[in-house]
């Protein structure tokens, strides 16, 4: 737990150091100074809709560690959020996010010959960021996510091809809790990509496009 949390504390770190880098490279230009700066005011009320996929340790959270049955597919963490930036250092946020995977399940040490066991995740959370930087083109920031992840463990049997069966081994609910870090780099106004690194539930690493929609009409 030391090991995570020291971890987490050493990205932001490196997190902000990057953003003020970023932000040196901005002002550092006349135009662009003038231009980031008059919109910081106007980033408030605005609105991030991202999607992305991830990586996670999804399997190994399920899976025995001595004699985990065979790992047939694996999907990626498919991920989506939305923010509202309520003050020019905060925004409120939910997100959805969803994985599976299926393997040959075993009985004892008995792998089973004709069924395929599916598990899958959907994760439902609220976000709470933090901003680190209040230009319109650079947004790093840190936050946490809180919710929770419905389970789902079934039973495919393939003795008939043309009627597979699908038994349904259990179905559960977990709460779950993410540290983040994340950065976005906005191409245009309204478009750019995202990075998220988080230690918890859903995803490990994170990578997509985020939309920016402004609630506000800009004062000039």
């Amino acid at each position: 737990m030391m090991r995570k949390f020291l971890a987490f504390v050493i990205f932001n770190i490196l997190s902000l150091s990057v953003c003020s880098a970023q932000d040196t490279l901005i002002q550092s230009s006349g135009n662009n100074k003038v231009t980031n700066r008059e919109t910081t005011k106007n980033l408030i009320g605005t609105i991030n809709l991202n999607a992305g996929v991830g990586a996670s340790f999804m399997t190994l959270a399920v899976l025995p560690i001595l004699y985990s049955p065979q790992v047939l597919t694996e999907t990626p963490a498919y991920n989506a959020t939305l923010d509202y930036r309520v003050l020019s250092w905060l925004s409120f946020g939910v997100g959805i996010a969803y994985q599976s995977f299926t393997d040959i399940p075993e009985y004892g040490f008995d792998p089973a010959k004709w069924e395929v066991e599916k598990i899958s995740r959907l994760n439902i959370s609220g976000r709470l960021l933090y901003h680190l930087t209040n230009e319109k083109v650079v947004d790093c920031y840190i936050g946490v996510r809180i919710g929770e992840s419905q389970w789902a463990d079934d039973i495919i049997s393939l003795q008939s091809s043309t009627n597979p069966k699908i038994y349904t081994c259990g179905n559960f609910s977990r709460g779950s809790f993410q540290a983040l870090v994340g950065v976005r780099l906005f191409l245009f106004y309204n478009l750019g990509f995202h990075f998220e690194f988080g230690i918890g539930t859903p995803y490990l690493l994170e990578l997509g496009l985020t939309f920016r929609v402004n609630t506000r009409k800009s004062k000039g």
